[in-house]
Formats: structure tokens, C-alpha cells, sequence
């Protein structure tokens, strides 16, 4: 997402969570449904800069410096139960 690229992922794991809205979410053993949204993405210039734009703006949501806030915040709220 954060190279300006559309994502395609599968929709199990926590892969959904972190994509959103921004990327096309599709079940792991369905080859033809891959292959009809790559090909979509290839011939509808307007849908490909919509995942990109989505994306860029999800990626935006990651980050070292976000990551370690939430960490920190984690790690508070524990030492708080222990003190």
C-alpha cells in the first residue's frame, strides 16, 4: 500500500484487518477470483488509482512511531494491573 501500488490479499488471517478498505480481499483458494481482479485492476484504470489512493491513505495508519505509542500504551496499562 505504501509503495502506490493496489493490494490483493486473501480475506483470512489478520490480513483483512490491517488492509481495510483499501486493498481487494479475496478467499486464498479461489485462483479464479484472483485472476478476474488482477485483470480488473490491469484494464480499469480508474478502480487501479482508487486502490491506490486508498491505500496510500491506509498506510498512513502504520508506522514506527505510531507502532511503539500503541506499545507503550500496552505496556502501561499492564504495569498498571501489576502495581
Amino acid at each position: 500500500m505504501a509503495s502506490g501500488v493496489p493490494v490483493i490479499t486473501s480475506d483470512c488471517t489478520s490480513l483483512p484487518e490491517v488492509v481495510g478498505e483499501a486493498g481487494v480481499l479475496l478467499p486464498a483458494d479461489n485462483a479464479q477470483r484472483w485472476t478476474q481482479a488482477i485483470i480488473e485492476l490491469i484494464e480499469d484504470p480508474k478502480i487501479y488509482q482508487q486502490y491506490v489512493d486508498k491505500g496510500l491513505h491506509r498506510a498512513t495508519q502504520f508506522g514506527w512511531t505510531t507502532s511503539a505509542k500503541k506499545t507503550l500504551s500496552c505496556f502501561k496499562a499492564i504495569a498498571g494491573l501489576y502495581a
